[in-house]
Parts: C-alpha cells; sequence; structure tokens
C-alpha cells in the first residue's frame, strides 16, 4: 500500500497559494485543470499508471479486448481494425477500473481516522478538480485521471473529500481537522 509523504498542511496551503514551491507534484492547483493529452492509442505513446510511465504496444487480435501491465509495458489487446475512439473508451474505463479498485480499502482504512462514513463514490472523467463531494449525501467524486498520478495522490484526495464531508468550507476547522490527521498519524510521513 502507498504511503502518504506530505504534510497536510503545507499541500493544504499550496493549494491556496500555488505560487508556493510544489508539494506533492501532479496535484496542485497550478496543474488544475487536469491534463487532458490527446493521443492516439498507437505503439509507442507515453501513459501513466500510478506515476510510472508506460509504453503503449497494441496487438490486435480475435480475442477480447483488454489491458495488462508489463514491465514498463502497456498492452492493449483490441480486435482487428479497431478505430482510436474505441481504443480510447476502453483505455479510459481501465482507468476507472483501476481507481474502483483501489479506492474502498482507502476508505475503509480512513474512515475511523477521520470519523465520517463515506456511503458511495463515484469515479469519473473531470476538467477541473480532483475529487469533490457531497457532505449532505456522503458521497465522494474522483477524477479518473487520478490513476494517472502516484497512488499517494489518490489518497490524499479521498482523505480531503473525507474531511470535507466533516466540514464543507475550506475554514480553520478543515484545516485544524488535516492538522489533527497529521499529529496523530505518522502514516503522513512527519
Amino acid at each position: 500500500m502507498a504511503r502518504v509523504i506530505v504534510n497536510p498542511r503545507e499541500l493544504f496551503d499550496h493549494l491556496r497559494h500555488p505560487r508556493k514551491r510544489p508539494v506533492l507534484r501532479g496535484i496542485t492547483r497550478s496543474e488544475s485543470p487536469p491534463e487532458q493529452h490527446l493521443f492516439d492509442y498507437v505503439d509507442r505513446e507515453s501513459h501513466y499508471v500510478w506515476g510510472k510511465r508506460y509504453l503503449l504496444t497494441v496487438a490486435e487480435s480475435d480475442e477480447p479486448p483488454s489491458i495488462e501491465l508489463k514491465q514498463s509495458r502497456m498492452l492493449l489487446r483490441v480486435r482487428p481494425r479497431t478505430n482510436e475512439g474505441k481504443r480510447q473508451a476502453l483505455v479510459e474505463e481501465w482507468y476507472r477500473e483501476q481507481i474502483k479498485k483501489t479506492v474502498p480499502p482507502l476508505i475503509a482504512e480512513w474512515e475511523s481516522r477521520v470519523g465520517v462514513k463515506v456511503e458511495r463514490f463515484f469515479v469519473q472523467q473531470m476538467k477541473t478538480r480532483w475529487g469533490s463531494c457531497n457532505y449532505k449525501a456522503h458521497t465522494i467524486r474522483l477524477n479518473t485521471e487520478l490513476a494517472k498520478k502516484p497512488r499517494k495522490c489518490l489518497e490524499y484526495v479521498v482523505v480531503h473529500e473525507m474531511v470535507h464531508l466533516l466540514e464543507p468550507t475550506y475554514n480553520a476547522r478543515f484545516t485544524g481537522l488535516l492538522d489533527r490527521l497529521a499529529v496523530r498519524h505518522e502514516h503522513w510521513g512527519y
């Protein structure tokens, strides 16, 4: 399991003041909205999974479409003559599934620490946010682009949104809750 190695208070300050030096690369407001790369989904394109770069290899066969990570390669199996749009849809759905598999253990780990119950979470493409929440319904929405960032980024966004379930605004209580998590849990890396 990934370990968060950032002081949440420093990251919160950085999100509010993007001119400060980067604290957690890939998850700052200076990079918002999340990068939307244009791909052709052909051999040797660079794609990222959990912060690691993979070169795409496209294999055409009559087998069902699939994606597999092998060493530094992302193997995309598609049926012959599959167009770019279908390849893109396969990759995007695969990223969504990576988040869906990774988030439940994070939520389970952090619910008791934060002191909140997450009723549901959703994964979707978002143009301007890494995550959001509905504090009344106790739900969280996460951006599929997080599957391309290091896992610690996903973990931070999950915890950040869980804290918003307790305090929906960016005020002293919100920063105090993040501080409490940082002080009480060496998990944050200090």
